[in-house]
């Protein structure tokens, strides 16, 4: 839950958004220390696919001039893979149903996202 709290943050309040762009020091260390959190929770109670769909999109997301539509489908897949670790194995839902809920011009990017 701190995980998709800290994703909508950075999805939607523009002035966390700003602080990270201002590479405020008290916001970076909460970001690190909740992506250790989530790293270690994530490997003794997710599945193995989970873990390392993590790792992925960790990886991505640090990257330099990372592609924020990449990044954006790779936060999707993982939520849905979160979904599927706490028992909606069979979800009909994509990384596109998550990610609309919080992307105000869905009808527009949708086709930039790969979910």
């Amino acid at each position: 839950m701190d995980f998709a709290k800290i994703q909508t943050d950075i999805l939607t309040n523009d002035d966390f958004k700003a602080k990270i762009q201002n590479n405020d020091a008290e916001v970076l260390a909460k970001l690190r220390e909740l992506v250790v959190e989530l790293g270690i929770g994530l490997f003794f109670f997710a599945s193995d696919s989970t873990v390392r769909e993590y790792g992925t999109w960790k990886t991505e997301t640090a990257k330099e001039g990372a592609d924020p539509f990449a990044v954006l489908s790779g936060l999707g897949k993982l939520m849905v893979a979160l979904r599927k670790d706490v028992g909606y194995d069979n979800t009909e839902l994509d990384g596109g149903d998550y990610l609309k809920m919080f992307i105000t011009d869905w009808d527009e990017t949708k086709s930039r996202i790969a979910t």
